[in-house]
């Protein structure tokens, strides 16, 4: 198979250009014992990357206005990515970072993983936290955070160096279900006092089926040595755990959830 014709070919077309190149060759070297022709292998990877890229599509043309400072300018910009747009309004957003950084205290620098535009809210809520790193497979998301385009699951990369708080919001069991133990690795290996890790809570329809359980079982099921659960906070569709350095895991049961009123 000509690999090499393929990376060029998907890496440069309109639709994908966007995405990491480091994301389409691990695809493409994954895959490529599975297809018995190019053609095939192309339509594979192409259907691979397209769940990503249809996120980033909006962006492309996207400049950030001049003042970010100004809400209405800052909510405008985070409305364009789905992750962050799932989070407003800028109100609602304020209260779960006040509450989520009540139990590892101020920031003093973070790690966002698969960080969408998230980075953005975080400098202009958070100034005095250095470094606030973004790290996303979209080149247009990293330009626009002045963060990493980074496939996670290629080798070293993870960033060097020491966060106070590392996210990683709904990102988990996606990693996951792109390779078995890349949860794992990423929880083991985070260089960071704090883990912040959410879950959906409701299905694409809305509804409530007991996905805030399912997740809390699969998250204790992969919790590494030296991390425990010091509290956990859930919204009306998202689950948030604080995963602090220790020397045990604490279990929490459902019922010990910090809720947020519908």
């Amino acid at each position: 198979m000509n690999i090499d014709a393929l990376y060029e070919r998907i890496s440069n077309s309109k639709k994908y250009r966007d995405i990491c190149p480091d994301t389409v060759m691990r695809l493409l070297n994954e895959l490529a014992g599975r297809y018995k022709s190019d053609k095939a292998l192309e339509r594979a990877v192409r259907e691979k990357l397209h769940g990503v890229a249809g996120a980033y599509l909006p962006l492309e043309r996207m400049e950030l206005p001049v003042n970010m400072e100004d809400d209405a300018a800052l909510e405008q910009v985070l409305s364009m990515h789905v992750s962050t747009r799932e989070r407003l309004p800028l109100s609602a957003l304020d209260a779960l970072y006040a509450r989520l950084f009540q139990t590892t205290g101020e920031p003093r620098s973070i790690l966002d993983l698969a960080c969408g535009l998230n980075p953005l809210y975080l400098k202009a809520r958070y100034p005095a936290a250095e470094p606030i790193l973004g790290i996303d497979i979209s080149k247009r998301c990293a330009e626009l955070c002045g963060g990493s385009c980074v496939d996670l699951l290629t080798e070293a990369a993870l960033p060097k160096g020491r966060f106070h708080v590392a996210l990683m919001l709904k990102m988990l069991p996606l990693m996951e279900r792109e390779r078995a133990g890349a949860a794992n690795m990423l929880l083991r290996e985070v260089n960071a006092e704090f883990i912040i890790a959410s879950f959906p809570t409701r299905s694409l329809g809305g509804r409530n089926v007991g996905m805030a359980a399912h997740y809390e079982r699969w998250l204790m099921e992969r919790l590494p040595q030296g991390r425990k659960v010091t509290n956990r906070y859930e919204t009306v569709n998202e689950v948030y755990y604080i995963l602090e350095e220790g020397e045990y895991a604490q279990t929490l049961r459902c019922g010990d959830a910090h809720r947020q009123p519908e």
